[in-house]
């Protein structure tokens, strides 16, 4: 607006040296009105609707802001829209003219989703986004345990709904400038346009440890790859048990975490600020130990999250504003509560992840926490802190009950013998035509043993004999690369 104003001044040959008094107090008088009214009314330039209760309303994602307008939002509103989603970006000051019969922002914020919800017309919601921190736009709270928690569900359940399950899939952008808007929305995007080569692995999990007689973590951390995942999903684990087979500390979780997994699981305590009673990660160690090139997805359930406040309160929020790299979303719990509950939470959401691979995050976590029955509590804790929106990649999707992966068409590995193996183990695989293949051999905890480029003339079944020499009893993982394809392998050296 302003610099529309000055440029017609200059066409209409208005020199500010020449000006008149009254023609210079005049200006700065406009100049004056038009900031103020530009910042009293900023949260009004987001608003596209007339009435939020007119009855032809229509919308599938509802996006709701204080402090930013369209034109910030504008690349993510264009990026959904292509996708056919037809998004409204709505301001708190409207929500506050139109259902503004309580004092409370939360309960208003809560009467307008509830009225989209139940008057709209088709399509109705099924995506919200609160655009801002806490401070920008309030969360619910409630006392839980010996703490307070935030819960953004509470927008999503009306006073008729009894399930405690919200009837939208909800999401936080926990930024307060636009700085941290624009890198957060430049990662989504990224993320799912993202080639899926640049993953180095599907999972990457972290176990807490205490002593010798609480090491809960890590048989959560056996339960997960053993029952959850499908058998050749690629991974990464470290547990701070010094005694354990995968024992590592904060420098392998730095080379680990660069080897780019798409899903990060952190099983252990922690809160806002710290990962693990040993003080493994803190909000000022993200920086300088996650450097990843393609962005993750971190779980987690035993370490709280906030989103309050100017700029990063919580190691969440930190890996969510990194610029470039860090994580694209995060799904955790706002305060402290039962371990065996958090462990059901996220159990189901990766086997939802699994079993469905046209699913949005916030439509994997609607899923997930229509299943946690007798949980209430517990799920309306867990909180998405991200675009619900957001496109998962289906190159994770597995049939999680035969835990057989679905194979690419023309190109299969097939299982090595023998397994396991003492000296020397063949590798096979089916070509559906001539072509180079990339045999690569890592240890689970992502060191790089063998790295192999081989022509193969011949389709049909081919072989490819692996004799390690001085390497100690493990379990390896095999990856090959066949053109864009690629399959991975656990094989067992036992000397």
């Amino acid at each position: 607006m302003l610099s529309f104003i000055q440029k017609s001044k200059l066409n209409n040959g208005c020199d500010f040296t020449s000006r008149t008094l009254f023609g210079s107090l005049y200006s700065a008088i406009l100049f004056m009105m038009i900031i103020g009214l530009t910042c009293f009314n900023q949260e009004l330039l987001c608003a596209a609707i007339d009435s939020l209760k007119a009855m032809t309303n229509q919308a599938d994602y509802l996006m709701i802001s204080r402090d930013f307008s369209y034109d910030d939002m504008a690349r993510l509103i264009d990026h959904r829209e292509s996708q056919g989603l037809k998004v409204e970006l709505i301001s708190l000051a409207q929500i506050r003219n139109e259902f503004g019969n309580s004092e409370a922002t939360t309960e208003q914020i809560r009467a307008f989703v509830t009225y989209a919800l139940q008057h709209w017309q088709i399509p109705k919601p099924k995506y919200l986004l609160l655009v801002g921190d806490s401070d920008i736009i309030p969360s619910f709270s409630r006392d839980v345990l010996d703490d307070c928690a935030a819960i953004d569900d509470w927008y999503g359940i009306s006073n008729q709904n009894k399930s405690g399950c919200s009837e939208i899939a909800i999401g936080r952008f926990p930024v307060s400038n636009y700085d941290e808007l624009s890198i957060l929305i430049e990662k989504i995007i990224a993320f799912e346009s993202q080639d899926l080569h640049d993953y180095g692995y599907h999972y990457l999990f972290v176990s807490d440890y205490q002593d010798s007689h609480y090491d809960v973590f890590e048989h959560r951390t056996e339960a997960f790859v053993n029952e959850i995942i499908f058998s050749e999903a690629l991974y990464l684990r470290l547990d701070l048990n010094p005694e354990s087979e995968y024992a590592g500390g904060l420098d392998d979780f730095q080379a680990m975490i660069a080897q780019s997994p798409e899903f990060v699981v952190y099983f252990g305590h922690g809160n806002y600020h710290t990962w693990s009673d040993s003080i493994f990660l803190t909000t000022e160690k993200v920086t300088d130990n996650i450097q990843n090139q393609a962005p993750f997805i971190l779980t987690t359930y035993a370490c709280g999250q906030t989103f309050s406040g100017e700029g990063p309160q919580s190691i969440v929020e930190k890996m969510l504003i990194l610029p470039g790299c860090g994580a694209v979303a995060t799904f955790a719990p706002t305060a402290e509560h039962f371990e065996s509950a958090g462990f059901e939470m996220l159990k189901i959401f990766h086997q939802t992840v699994l079993s469905n691979n046209h699913f949005t995050i916030g439509e994997v976590i609607r899923s997930s926490k229509n299943e946690m029955e007798g949980y209430q509590t517990t799920m309306q804790l867990f909180t998405l802190l991200g675009d619900p929106a957001m496109k998962l990649h289906s190159f994770l999707t597995a049939d999680v009950h035969s835990q057989d992966v679905v194979a690419p068409a023309g190109f299969c590995v097939k299982p090595n013998s023998p397994n396991p193996f003492n000296s020397s183990t063949s590798l096979v695989f089916v070509l559906p035509f001539p072509g180079e293949v990339r045999i690569q051999i890592y240890t689970v905890t992502g060191q790089l043993m063998l790295d192999r480029l081989e022509f193969y003339p011949n389709p049909g079944e081919n072989t490819f004999r692996w004799c390690p020499e001085d390497l100690s009893s493990s379990v390896y993982i095999a990856r090959f690369r066949f053109g864009s394809e690629v399959q991975v392998q656990r094989i067992h050296l036992l000397k």
